[in-house]
């Protein structure tokens, strides 16, 4: 199982979730998938692939010199999602492998269903976080300029293939 595949069984998930990014720097770290409620709370889920790719996640130090995890464990420490999860294919994470705080979402094969829901990590408000709000507004703009541009490449390719079948066969 891929990474895309369980993306993309993540989305119908989240379907009452208002806004949902992937592979996006939020925090202080790259969240896998990034989803925001109507009632703004803000959800990361981790998505892994394999047992290693789990165990190493424990590993990373941040550029503060802790971990991810330690980061989003240490009550004191605001700047983080209101809930975390891991999500992967069916069976590879047990849930007594993870902190009884985070959920955790099993894929198999087309649906995604929460085998521990979450708990909250805390509940401030982000929005009132400058620091966030502008991660966030530019996290969006730039996906949004991203998209702008493929949909240019796209739209030239079109043209210029039109124009190559016109010649060809001289209308």
């Amino acid at each position: 199982m891929t990474s895309n595949h369980i993306y993309n069984r993540l989305f119908p998930l989240f379907n009452n979730y208002d806004y949902k990014l992937k592979n996006t720097y939020v925090f202080m770290w790259e969240s896998d998938f990034f989803a925001i409620s109507s009632s703004r709370y803000c959800i990361e889920v981790e998505v892994k692939v394999s047992k290693a790719d789990f165990k190493a996640d424990y590993k990373k130090i941040l550029w503060n010199g802790i971990t991810k995890h330690d980061n989003i464990l240490n009550p004191e420490y605001k700047f983080k999602p209101h809930k975390f999860c891991f999500a992967c294919p069916e069976g590879m994470i047990d849930r007594k492998e993870i902190n009884p705080l985070y959920g955790l979402i099993y894929i198999k094969d087309y649906n995604a269903r929460y085998i521990q829901n979450p708990k909250f990590l805390h509940k401030d408000d982000l929005f009132n976080n400058p620091k966030f709000l502008k991660n966030l507004m530019n996290k969006y703009y730039y996906r949004n300029l991203e998209l702008l541009k493929v949909l240019e490449y796209r739209h030239e390719d079109i043209k210029y293939n039109q124009k190559r079948l016109y010649n060809l066969y001289d209308f």
